[in-house]
């Protein structure tokens, strides 16, 4: 299996999540598989939001509350 990821990094108000939902909208209609991660909930369910009014069907996982970073990503995978 060949994976890409894409790392999107700017300040707040840049529009990185505009620019993100329309690209995966592009890849996930064209049959690939995606996920995208959030560090916040609010900004996760907005996001599907985004994604309904273009017609993507998503999932939302939300990991529990933990202390630490490397925690969150290992809640969020053991999840997948």
């Amino acid at each position: 299996m060949n994976s890409t990821f894409h790392y999107v990094d700017g300040v707040c108000g840049s529009g990185k999540t505009y620019a993100a939902v329309r690209e995966i909208a592009d890849l996930v209609k064209a049959g690939t598989s995606v996920i995208y991660a959030t560090s916040t909930k609010i900004l996760l369910k907005q996001t599907q939001e985004d994604f309904d009014d273009l017609g993507v069907q998503t999932h939302l996982m939300i990991s529990p509350d933990v202390q630490s970073d490397t925690a969150k990503q290992s809640s969020v995978v053991r999840k997948l």
